[in-house]
């Protein structure tokens, strides 16, 4: 087919469809605007999943009746004035997309009102061509309603209005999160479905949002770095976990982004404490100077890049791990392959009223070479063995940045596949900091001299496995870390002494110890007195 020129009304369908693509982009692009308005208070109403009909109000500075039309032509801001703007960016919305695109693909009607405006400007817009033009009443600020979208595009009416739903409550809890300061509220179909306060508090927000039960699970972190970037946030604790991802709320200069290296090095941070398929409430701010984001990555404006994106990934996990650790381990000098384990774990400072202390176990003795049975406050204790020696050699792994190594009998050769020897390289400091001596010894081959202290006696062929199957995304550290503790603890169906089951039970029931193996599986559970008299048939006294 020969070259043509699109005609002018197609430009605007190919790009609307590439910023509008449900009734969430809308009410994102609309709350975006609201803030940047200097909104205190946002209100937003849904009907249909959105396709029937979206609103959002707001008691911002409102748009100049002058320039109210003029702000659903394409490319049309007022927050960007010269190229050299696009590198220092401090709004939410600058592409002077967003109105164009929404009225592109359905009816939209604006009231706004100016300080100091006798009355509100009122305009209603289908397929892009203003309609009407009136005044109308309302006090200083916006509202959009915009209804019937995609209504000249039957496949997309098509989109599952219950999936648009909670995308949209995605959205606005994501805003309300990253702009605690700001009144929010959400109502579905006429039903009040989120409400927050703009209080300012993070904590605050995020209670309102998901109840005082999950508030009183979380612990908070930071702000953590320098005057180049900032990381501070909440985190819930392995009790107060959801099946999925969606609560995992990160945003960079108040903007929510979606997938990112942020939520990837989050989620391997995350990976050694929370059980398979389950995943914490967080709430995590990065603060990074304007010129230092770039925000121009995409139309919809979701994904962001950070000049010191390495500083902020070296921060967060570390954050969140010390977050959810209640202390780090002791770094007294131990060997892996004896019993010698952390008798107790220094208390952190906790963000809420301290923890009572833990009262101690009474050893009962070893259940079938695998279980260590306790007499404690609420019953009897049931502990693997391998699970809790793991992780007390996981958390001393972890913690021994820069401590005492001993050298190979002779160096392993490890020689990766090429993915594998990039993971290694793009971050060439972090095994040298736990303790391992490495060198490159060609393009995919490195040579492993010295190990860490607690890794003495370790096979090398054991080592070199472990490096293998770790090697396979950013979250290999952990990965690695957990997969040498599993090789060098206490072995299921091994018979223990009574010394060495005491030292396994103090590192279990030691203040702030974790309640999870690296591999995210229990390390132990509690059979009640109530259980054991039911059970039994006899009276509880």
């Amino acid at each position: 087919m020969p070259l043509w020129t699109l005609p002018s009304s197609l430009v605007e369908r190919i790009a609307a469809g590439e910023v509008i693509q449900g009734p969430a982009s809308v009410v994102k692009e609309l709350v975006e605007n609201a803030l940047d308005a200097g909104a205190s208070s946002v209100c937003v109403w849904v009907w249909g999943g959105g396709l029937e009909a979206v609103q959002v109000s707001d008691d911002g500075c409102g748009i100049p009746a002058a320039e109210l039309e003029r702000a659903f032509h394409h490319f049309t801001t007022s927050k960007l004035a010269s190229p050299d703007d696009l590198g220092r960016v401090t709004t939410l919305g600058f592409r002077g997309e967003a109105l164009a695109c929404i009225a592109a693909l359905a009816d939209v009607e604006v009231v706004s009102r100016t300080e100091g405006a006798l009355a509100a400007a009122q305009l209603a817009l289908r397929c892009s061509e203003v309609t009407e033009r009136r005044q109308a009443a309302r006090s200083r600020g916006t509202t959009v309603t915009v209804r019937r979208l995609f209504q000249d595009e039957p496949e997309r009416r098509r989109l599952d209005r219950r999936r648009e739903e909670a995308k949209t409550v995605q959205v606005v809890r994501g805003y309300a999160l990253a702009h605690p300061h700001v009144r929010f509220e959400l109502h579905l179909d006429g039903r009040p479905v989120l409400s927050t306060s703009g209080s300012g508090s993070l904590a605050g927000a995020l209670a309102e949002i998901y109840g005082p039960h999950l508030a009183s699970n979380m612990t908070a972190f930071g702000p953590l770095g320098d005057d180049r970037v900032q990381v501070r946030g909440l985190v819930s604790r392995p009790p107060a976990s959801r099946p999925g991802r969606h609560h995992l709320h990160v945003s960079v200069n108040g903007r929510p982004v979606g997938s990112s290296p942020l939520l990837e090095a989050l989620e391997a941070a995350l990976r050694p404490v929370f059980p398979k398929g389950r995943f914490p409430v967080a709430v995590i701010h990065v603060l990074s100077p304007p010129w230092a984001v770039d925000v121009n990555l995409s139309p919809t404006k979701d994904r962001v890049h950070l000049l010191f994106e390495q500083e902020a990934l070296a921060l967060l996990p570390e954050a969140v791990r010390d977050a959810l650790r209640a202390g780090p381990p002791s770094l007294s000098r131990e060997r892996a392959r004896g019993l010698a384990l952390v008798a107790s774990w220094p208390q952190a400072t906790p963000a809420g009223p301290p923890p009572q202390p833990e009262q101690p176990l009474s050893l009962l003795g070893q259940l079938m070479g695998t279980f260590l049975l306790a007499e404690g406050p609420e019953g009897l204790y049931v502990i693997d063995q391998h699970r809790a020696h793991e992780r007390a050699l996981y958390d001393l792994l972890l913690a021994r940045r820069g401590g005492d190594r001993v050298p190979l009998t002779e160096p392993l050769l490890l020689e990766l596949r090429p993915h594998q020897a990039v993971l290694l390289q793009r971050s060439p400091g972090l095994l040298e900091e736990l303790g391992f001596s490495l060198e490159v010894f060609g393009p995919y081959h490195f040579l492993v001299r010295e190990v860490p202290a607690l890794l003495d006696g370790l096979e090398a062929s054991a080592l070199e496995e472990a490096l293998r199957d770790a090697l396979h995304d950013e979250g290999w550290l952990e990965r690695l870390l957990g997969s040498l503790a599993c090789r060098l603890a206490v072995r299921r169906g091994r018979a223990l002494t009574e010394e060495e089951m005491g030292q396994i039970l103090a590192a279990y029931r030691a203040p702030g110890a974790p309640v999870l193996c690296p591999h995210g599986g229990p390390i132990a559970f509690v059979v009640g007195k109530e259980l054991l008299a039911r059970q039994l048939d006899i009276p509880l006294r």
